[in-house]
């Protein structure tokens, strides 16, 4: 029996500006088959102000109270509920055709490296129980905890995505990210289970916080760069920055707002003003770190290419978030690369606006299934382990119940992780 599942996947990211809404068709005819996928419908829908302000608030001033941590749960669960409602109002999705739900809510905090008497640990907030209520819905959520359970660091939590777009027989592919926080994944050549992951630093979170300072909140980002390439980048500031202990550490390492957030941005700011730079030279300045920062990565964690003495080896690198669309930021990249083909993700298949809640999607159907994904080198627990927490909705549950266990009766105790997916 074949599997047929239509998964929502539903993401925001670390800016909290929006939430990205992926209504996905997910087939296997085996479970020894290709995993089939298409992406029936993708929007964005933005998250309120006020509640971004709330949100933002406790996570850069992690100084709050019990009774906001009661309420906030509740609160993401319901912008996710309303996003997820105003979305299938727009683009006519009938609930009664959606299996699962999926999300991992909102990343409030995140401690991979403990220090002290810290203990490894991650949290997303969204109160799952309030999503499938509204939704009437099953819902998938909380998928960073497996991984911190068996010892890994529970982000950037992609690379099992990029294994199964990126791969190819004869070209090393890399794929970044560059949100708020920037990760990348590496599919060597011809070997896709070899791939991995990590954060390279901060993405797009200093840029934004210094236009936010500079604007009075007016301006929330640097719109194609055009604060950037207008200062002038002051390199012992940029330096100073990369000497930092984060960017030298060895692999695995994840990072979060907790080292590059806007607390740590304005100490930047203000430093910059001491120094008599100006507003666009501040962000330019801030801008060169997220480049060269990603740059130093691929130099200090890739082999020598085999025909580039000297360079990385990375003949194709696809970029995604908001990061990919900002020229001061790309333009240095490609001139440290030379050789390497530089291109937007959705030249592979996916949108890069919606990677992030496609892979939640894909996360949710294989939690349902009771199944582990690619596993990438380079991580303190080879351990495989089922991602996800399931809420079930009486509305669809023993439906979903009967698609599921018809499919791994075939595979008997254990379903074989997926090594290929096909888009169509």
């Amino acid at each position: 029996m074949g599997l047929q599942l239509t998964v929502l996947g539903l993401n925001c990211g670390t800016s909290v500006d929006g939430i990205d809404c992926a209504l996905c068709s997910i087939s296997q005819a085996s479970p020894s088959s290709p995993l089939e996928f298409k992406l029936l419908k993708y929007a964005e829908q933005p998250v309120p102000s006020e509640a971004r302000s709330k949100i933002l608030r406790m996570i850069q001033s992690n100084a709050v109270s019990l009774e906001e941590v009661c309420q906030m749960g509740f609160l993401i669960g319901k912008v996710f509920a309303d996003a997820a409602l105003a979305f299938a109002a727009a683009e006519s999705v009938e609930w009664n055709d959606v299996d699962i739900v999926a999300s991992h809510g909102q990343t409030c905090w995140h401690i991979p490296l403990p220090v002290g008497d810290q203990i490894k640990s991650t949290l997303q907030m969204m109160e799952s129980t309030a999503l499938s209520t509204a939704l009437n819905r099953t819902v998938v959520s909380d998928f960073r905890t497996g991984e911190v359970s068996v010892g890994r660091h529970g982000a950037p939590l992609v690379a099992f995505i990029d294994a199964l777009v990126g791969h190819h027989d004869t070209l090393s592919r890399g794929i970044q990210n560059i949100g708020g926080i920037a990760n990348v994944s590496f599919v060597p050549a011809s070997r896709p289970l070899d791939v991995f992951d990590f954060d390279t630093g901060p993405g797009n979170v200093w840029i934004d916080a210094a236009m936010r300072h500079f604007t009075d909140g007016q301006v929330q980002y640097d719109k194609d760069g055009e604060w950037a390439k207008r200062g002038k980048i002051d390199g012992e500031m940029v330096e100073e920055v990369l000497a930092m202990e984060y960017f030298s550490a060895a692999l695995p390492k994840t990072t979060g707002r907790e080292l590059f957030g806007d607390a740590s941005a304005h100490v930047l700011i203000k430093k910059g003003l001491e120094k008599s730079l100006s507003k666009e030279d501040i962000v330019a300045t801030l801008t060169r770190i997220t480049a060269q920062s990603i740059v130093d990565a691929y130099r200090r964690y890739l082999p020598e290419h085999p025909k580039r003495k000297g360079l990385p080896d990375l003949d194709e690198l696809y970029l995604c978030g908001g990061g990919g669309f900002n020229p001061a930021i790309v333009d240095y990249i490609a001139s440290q690369l030379p050789g390497t083909r530089i291109a937007q993700l959705d030249e592979l298949g996916i949108p890069a606006a919606a990677k992030e809640a496609i892979s939640f999607a894909l996360l949710g159907a294989e939690c349902v299934l009771g199944r582990s994904v690619i596993v990438p080198q380079f991580v303190d627990s080879r351990a495989p382990v089922v991602l996800g927490k399931i809420t079930p909705a009486a509305a669809n549950w023993g439906d979903l119940l009967g698609k599921v266990a018809g499919f791994r009766e075939e595979a008997g105790d254990e379903l074989p992780v997926v090594e290929r997916m096909v888009l169509i």
